[in-house]
């Protein structure tokens, strides 16, 4: 699965939250004398889990987009076939149609050319084609298809797309996701997604105070958590 980093953080925020309020329950439950290795275990994988991510899932940060500069085509000459498309292929390799033509002549083409345009392209009367804000058309050429002679500009370049960013590696982004999924479970709780939830109001009531309380009264000075035979614990 593949998880924004957006979304990655939220579900982070989550877990923090989950957990402080189980803090809770765990405290109560050893304090009314229900002693229970297991639940303990448990306990601390999740918090020294929770508490290592904290170091690295931050906020991401936003990125404008912008539309690459635009590309001025010349006049394009009878091809064998119709209809004749002029598209772009993107960094993924899928092929975008931006305009057509239907039938060549002096009077129809650019006619067909200036009106069949998809949208969010644009095609001036000057001929000047012009991209949505967006990063994925970067270092391609326009295409005609079928071949026709045509002068169809440069490379395109100087787009941006819209995204959030953070330092976190694919790899760590995927192993933290499927820990943060298992902290679900265990607790049963569902992950929203990062515009579902009030990150401002869900920050302003997490207290890591009590996660952090609750480590250390369960988790002694910190070491790393083994069981009976001295393997490292696992969730």
């Amino acid at each position: 699965m593949i998880i924004t980093a957006e979304d990655l953080y939220a579900r982070h925020l989550q877990a923090r939250e989950a957990l402080s309020e189980h803090s809770i329950d765990v405290i109560a439950r050893l304090s009314s004398g229900i002693k229970s290795k297991k639940l303990v275990r448990k306990f601390n994988v999740m918090s020294n889990w929770v508490s290592y991510m904290n170091d690295f899932i931050k906020a991401p940060k936003n990125i404008i987009s912008k539309s690459p500069s635009s590309i001025i085509i010349g006049d394009i000459t009878a091809p064998l076939r119709f209809p004749v498309t002029l598209g772009i292929e993107s960094l993924e390799g899928e092929f975008t149609v931006i305009s057509y033509i239907n039938s060549y002549s002096e009077s129809t083409w650019r006619n067909d050319l200036l009106s069949n345009v998809t949208p969010g392209f644009s095609i001036s009367n000057s001929y000047k084609v012009s991209f949505p804000k967006t990063a994925k058309y970067n270092g391609q050429t326009l295409k005609l298809s079928p071949k026709a002679v045509a002068s169809l500009g440069g490379v395109v370049s100087g787009g941006v797309s819209s995204s959030s960013f953070s330092n976190i590696s694919e790899e760590k982004k995927k192993m933290f996701n499927t820990v943060l999924e298992k902290i679900a479970i265990e607790l049963k709780i569902t992950y929203k997604s990062y515009k579902e939830i009030n990150i401002n109001k869900m920050l302003n009531n997490l207290s890591s105070d009590i996660t952090t309380a609750s480590i250390a009264l369960l988790n002694g000075d910190g070491v790393v958590l083994t069981d009976e035979n001295n393997t490292p614990l696992e969730l």
